[in-house]
């Protein structure tokens, strides 16, 4: 086994590499390249899912709890989309602080009323 370790720079050393490949080999390594890219893509995206489920998710849940709220969650492909609503309105305190970092992680945020219901809508982008 040799080790040659006389190229510092990694690129030109990549580059050599690349050149002597053959046309077929440069075709299965770019379509290594795509299939890499793609499936650790995918797989940041369901640890994201994952994540959303078992801590933000959870939060929210309770927190619909105690405020006496119905819970809607709905999953698209690139987002999901929570909407709580109740009669009351919703109050955070210093107590609340799970419920805080959940509602600061949501990239998009509303409070409107419908038909006398305080409703908030908060969507998680996935992608």
């Amino acid at each position: 086994m040799i080790y040659d370790y006389t190229h510092d720079n990694e690129e030109e050393c990549l580059e050599i590499e690349i050149e002597a490949l053959t046309a077929q080999q440069k075709e299965e390594v770019l379509s290594f390249i795509h299939d890499l890219k793609e499936g650790r893509g995918k797989r940041d995206t369901e640890q994201y899912i994952q994540w959303l489920r078992h801590t933000v998710i959870p939060t929210l849940h309770e927190y619909a709890r105690v405020t006496y709220s119905v819970l809607e969650i709905e999953e698209a492909e690139a987002e999901i989309h929570i909407q709580m609503k109740n009669k009351y309105g919703y109050d955070i305190g210093t107590s609340d602080r799970a419920v805080k970092l959940a509602l600061y992680l949501a990239d998009y945020m509303g409070i409107d009323t419908d038909s006398g219901m305080v409703r908030m809508n908060l969507s998680y982008g996935i992608g």
